[in-house]
């Protein structure tokens, strides 16, 4: 009986969990149900509301219409109203002095604004004269160079008190020697010489000398003064040269630059602080780095004008023409080569600070000797001047052109050609280079890099845009407020205003 009751238990118990089992998978496929039916009630709130959203934007845009329209409409009421009764001719008074009124405002207005605007415009004139002329004796190129030069007026001021200081003790101390030698003056004077007076003709001759001497210090100090001045007018107009010539320091990067820029900066080794490089404040202060930028614009200044003129652009060719014949005697070659330090950017030099220059008698004795040997040459030679193709295109006209080209003329012939496709290729080479430096550089860059005609015609511009008058507000296209009642209102009429 205990066993039977045993398994009626177990079969009970049995019977339960089956029972809950199934309870359980009713309940997860209910939750599953419950879960798939809020998915759906989720996207159906999403997309009724974007749908509610579209439809009430559209409203609004409707509503916006419709108001601008329902304004229109009575804007254009009273036009027709005003031009029917202008038509009658059955305006009261009140409404032509009231309308006459609002004319004389209208232009009080406008001449006012046109007086403004000229005053404007003349005042930014001033403005921009004035910025010329500061930018002319200043040197600088932008506004951000400008205002870095009136920063570094705190530097130079506290310099030139440093300056004022110590010249200001040199002057004490000479004061005191002078004292001491008057005081010792005078007790000679008092003291005399073997007991007697100071012979006269000894005190004239030291008074002499002291006057001599004082004459000899003030000129001294006169041409010491005016030397600071020159070398300080010298290192500011190095520096501002210098600063110009940053644009072309690509040339030095180019082909064949490698030999004139042994002793010259590189261009890359130039940082700039704030839009000015920090190798032109040195040159502000050091002598030495003033002529090394002179030197660096020499070598610049001789690329250009070989790139311009074509042949060889060193600056020891600088005082020979672009078609002076180069095949001059031995002896000349010789005399030039030994004497003229022209060219002595040519090569690096072993001593920077040993430059000899030639004296006066010696430049002219070189002179007459190149005139002498280009006088001697054969005329075959004289005419391959400037004017060889005005000789020719003469001679083949009279059809007696009969001259057989030398060795000489074909030689110079294809060194003009060669010179001309290499300053072609030259020329494109650096107008790529500048257009790839104007796609990678920033706003100030392109500034800088921006030559003066293109920021005058940027300047021109603008002053067309300032001088340009805006088309009035409230008005159809074509109409102005010059125009008659009649004509705006037929313009009303006939035109419909832009609607979004």
């Amino acid at each position: 009986a205990h066993l039977r009751a045993m398994e009626e238990t177990l079969q009970a118990t049995t019977q339960e969990e089956n029972d809950i089992k199934l309870l359980m998978h009713q309940l997860e496929a209910g939750r599953t149900r419950a879960a798939r039916d809020l998915e759906v009630a989720l996207r159906k709130y999403q997309t009724e509301g974007g749908e509610r959203h579209k439809l009430l934007h559209l409203k609004r845009e409707q509503l916006s219409n419709a108001r601008r329209m329902e304004k229109w409409r009575k804007h254009r009421e009273i036009m027709q109203a005003e031009m029917a009764s202008e038509l009658k001719g059955t305006m009261s008074k009140e409404e032509r002095s009231e309308y006459r009124d609002e004319l004389m405002l209208r232009e009080n207005s406008a001449e006012q604004i046109r007086m403004e605007s000229e005053a404007k415009n003349r005042m930014a004139m001033v403005m921009e004269e004035a910025f010329v002329q500061i930018r002319q004796a200043t040197g600088v190129n932008t506004l951000e160079q400008m205002v870095e030069k009136f920063k570094e007026q705190g530097t130079n001021r506290t310099g030139l008190l440093e300056e004022r200081r110590e010249a200001e003790d040199r002057l004490a101390d000479a004061k005191r020697k002078k004292e001491a030698a008057e005081e010792r003056f005078m007790e000679l004077k008092q003291s005399g010489i073997g007991g007697t007076e100071l012979n006269r003709d000894i005190t004239d001759t030291l008074n002499s000398t002291i006057l001599e001497h004082r004459a000899a210090y003030k000129v001294s100090k006169a041409a010491t003064e005016r030397l600071q001045t020159t070398l300080v007018a010298l290192r500011e107009g190095a520096a501002g040269l210098f600063q110009r010539l940053q644009g072309y320091n690509t040339l030095l990067d180019g082909p064949g630059s490698q030999a004139s820029t042994t002793n010259a900066p590189s261009s890359g080794s130039f940082d700039m602080v704030d839009g000015q490089s920090a190798y032109s404040q040195d040159i502000r202060a050091n002598g030495i780095a003033a002529l090394e930028g002179l030197q660096q614009c020499e070598i610049i200044l001789s690329k250009m004008m070989e790139a311009l003129g074509g042949g060889e652009g060193s600056p020891g060719r600088f005082h020979m023409l672009p078609n002076e014949d180069e095949s001059v005697s031995e002896e000349v070659t010789s005399v030039t080569d030994d004497s003229s330090s022209l060219s002595r950017t040519d090569e690096p030099l072993p001593l920077r600070n040993n430059i000899r220059v030639p004296s006066g008698m010696k430049q002219a004795e070189m002179e007459t000797l190149q005139f002498s040997a280009r006088s001697d040459e054969e005329p075959a030679e004289r005419m391959l001047s400037d004017d060889l193709d005005a000789i020719i295109d003469e001679d083949m006209a009279d059809g007696e052109l009969d001259m057989v080209p030398s060795r000489q003329f074909l030689k110079l012939s294809s060194q003009r050609q060669t010179s001309e496709v290499l300053r072609k290729r030259d020329t494109e080479f650096r107008r790529q280079q500048i257009a790839e430096r104007l796609a990678g550089a920033d706003d100030n860059d392109k500034q800088m890099m921006t030559s003066n005609t293109a920021r005058r015609k940027a300047q021109a511009e603008a002053t067309d845009r300032l001088f340009q008058q805006p088309v009035p507000m409230g008005l159809p296209p074509g109409i102005t407020i010059r125009d008659d009642p009649l004509t705006k209102s037929q313009a009303f009429l006939t035109q419909m205003p832009k609607l979004q």
